[in-house]
């Protein structure tokens, strides 16, 4: 059974502990930079800004040229035995 006399102490050095702090706070400012920019916006930023969140959360913050969502967007475009591939569905 492990209790907390038998974990060993955590030794952190002061200055990896103000270089974290320091991380830490850098992190938070740009969080509340993005969040002030995108606070006040009009009806096309907003639009812009819905489809921005979608395809963060369906693909994540990789840009489009990645090597991974290539070679997904190539496995999509194969073609099935009757000539049909996904990306004509898209389009329709």
């Amino acid at each position: 059974m492990v209790t907390e006399a038998t974990l060993p102490p955590i030794m952190i050095s002061r200055s990896v502990l103000n270089i974290f702090i320091i991380y830490l706070y850098a992190q938070i400012a740009l969080l509340y930079l993005k969040v002030a920019l995108l606070r006040d916006r009009d009806e096309q930023s907003h639009q812009a800004l819905a489809g921005e969140m979608l395809y963060r959360s369906v693909i994540g913050p990789e840009f489009p040229n990645h090597p991974e969502l290539q070679a997904f967007k190539k496995g999509f475009n194969l073609a099935c035995r009757n000539g049909f591939n996904f990306s004509q569905v898209i389009s329709v």
